[in-house]
């Protein structure tokens, strides 16, 4: 192996260790930041499940215990929640139409308190599933605890919610049930297990903002009647319909209250532990960055004397590349090596520059007349409608095609059509001013842009190409004609407008017999012979 292979192998090998470390860092990076961002959008999402709970939680209280006249206030905040919690990426089929089978049986009371309170709650539960999911980032430690506090609350807010519902229909029937009451009691331990894994996790802020609700007034007027009815089996005979809807609400609602304290710990969690994730990870990353250009820098020093003699080749080509002059031609002097490369070079750009060339005359010319075709024409009108918008200069069009030109291809045969073709580009070019644009639109359909012609001096051009045409003797087939439709570019136009004008004028020269010219001007045909549009 030679000195020169021995130093670019080496130089290839410190460049891409460098590169390979640096990715390997930023990699690293993208995928814990995009971990944390994710638990970012998590607790959005998490935001709008609580308040469709809280609200869903409210309309259970309130239709299991028959308060019929608050269920459409009711309704229309329950929606509303709903509404934002369907512009999150939460998957909730089928939801919405058993909400609506839930109402209707409360408001048509064909179902029973206890049927339609567990329909709500299983649609409460399918909110809370959802929570849970999304509650549960895997793979990631970014405020964990504050996420499964959260969850917890929300837990026991559900159970508390249920608890109401349960006693409200209790209270509603003036008669316990043994079932109910032990649902009931059932219930209240679910509740404590929830609150008990929420002290476990909860941040002191937290759990010094639930202890304090724990001593509010209604907090304790609610736990002393459930505490009664599990250490006697009965109702406290002061506890009313409307007096426990009231006290329950308002424990609910200060968890409520909990849980937007708790998003915006989480909130504030997350976005703490992201600023110091994305400060150690700049830290490495600069550190990474320094061992990396230093690295550079010896790879560069070691290889300066290999470079030196080819840095004339190398400017010539970043030249060429740079000005896209495929013309130019790198100069041949140097090692025989350097020579030989350039040598090479020049016979690459020789041949780029013909199949240019080639390309660029394929692709604006008409194979078979030698004209402009349909997409160079595209290209010609957009430059000009965009000049005309600017100047309000006038614009002509001329749209015209072969009357009968089938019948040639099927009496002479596609040959002497073709020759047809040809011949008519041939007058027409030859009548036309340099500045004007002719091409093949397809098959037999010619147009002409006419640059700076208003409508009238196009009809005049069009009827003299029209007359050139029809005194033409074409070989074999003897004469033909053509018909013309003629427009003007209007101040509010575009191409698309402008280009069916033409063809509607067209249409109306055929429509009125072929062989002649027809305008169409600010919507109306014109087709007399009197040259005026």
């Amino acid at each position: 192996m030679s000195l020169r292979q021995k130093i670019l192998l080496l130089s290839f090998m410190a460049i891409t260790g460098m590169f390979l470390t640096i990715w390997l860092q930023y990699g690293n990076f993208i995928i814990q930041t995009r971990a944390v961002e994710r638990v970012s959008a998590n607790v959005q999402t998490v935001s709008a499940l609580s308040g469709a709970v809280h609200e869903l939680q409210k309309e259970r209280g309130q239709a299991v215990t028959g308060q019929y006249q608050n269920l459409d206030r009711q309704f229309r905040h329950t929606d509303a929640a709903l509404d934002t919690l369907e512009k999150t990426p939460v998957p909730l089929p089928g939801f919405r139409e058993r909400l609506d089978a839930v109402r209707h049986s409360t408001l048509q009371q064909s179902a029973g308190f206890a049927d339609i309170r567990l329909e709500y709650t299983q649609l409460l539960r399918q909110l809370l599933d959802a929570m849970d999911t999304l509650t549960h980032e895997p793979r990631l430690t970014i405020a964990a605890s504050d996420i499964d506090a959260h969850r917890h609350l929300i837990e026991a807010k559900e159970y508390l919610g249920q608890i109401r519902a349960t006693l409200g229909q209790i209270l509603e029937s003036e008669q316990p049930e043994p079932v109910a009451l032990r649902t009931l009691f059932s219930l209240k331990g679910l509740y404590d297990e929830q609150v008990r894994r929420l002290r476990g996790k909860a941040s002191a802020e937290l759990s010094h903002a639930f202890e304090d609700k724990c001593r509010d007034q209604a907090n304790e007027r609610m736990f002393q009647a459930l505490e009664h009815i599990m250490a006697h089996g009965v109702v406290p005979t002061s506890l009313t319909t409307m007096g426990w809807w009231t006290t329950s609400s308002m424990v609910i609602n200060n968890m409520k209250s909990l849980e937007e304290l708790s998003l915006e710990i989480i909130r504030q969690h997350t976005h703490e532990e992201l600023s110091q994730l994305q400060s150690s990870m700049h830290v490495g990353m600069a550190v990474v960055s320094v061992a990396a250009l230093a690295v550079l820098f010896l790879t560069i020093s070691a290889t300066t004397s290999l470079l030196r003699a080819l840095s004339a080749v190398l400017s010539s080509i970043d030249r060429i590349v740079r000005n896209q002059d495929f013309s130019s031609r790198i100069p041949t002097r140097g090692p025989n090596e350097i020579t030989h490369i350039a040598t090479t070079f020049n016979t690459l750009l020789s041949l780029a520059e013909a199949l240019i060339q080639e390309k660029e005359t394929l692709a604006i010319t008409d194979p078979l007349t030698g004209i402009s075709n349909r997409l160079q024409f595209t290209r010609v009108l957009d430059d000009e409608a965009a000049r005309k918008r600017r100047n309000s200069t006038p614009m002509a069009l001329i749209m015209f095609d072969i009357d009968h030109f089938k019948r040639v291809n099927d009496t002479w045969g596609h040959n002497t059509g073709d020759a047809v073709l040809k011949e008519i580009a041939r007058i027409v070019s030859a009548g036309i001013r340099a500045s004007d644009v002719f091409a093949r639109w397809g098959g037999e359909e010619f147009v002409l842009l006419l640059r700076d012609n208003d409508c009238k001096a196009a009809r005049i051009v069009a009827e003299k190409l029209r007359q050139q045409i029809e005194w033409h003797p074409f070989p074999i087939i003897g004469n033909l004609t053509c018909s013309f439709g003629v427009t003007a570019w209007q101040p509010d136009d575009d191409e698309a407008g402008f280009l069916a004008r033409a063809d509607k004028a067209l249409y109306a020269s055929k429509a009125a017999g072929r062989n002649q010219v027809s305008c169409e001007k600010h919507g109306r045909l014109d087709c007399s012979s009197d040259g005026l549009c």
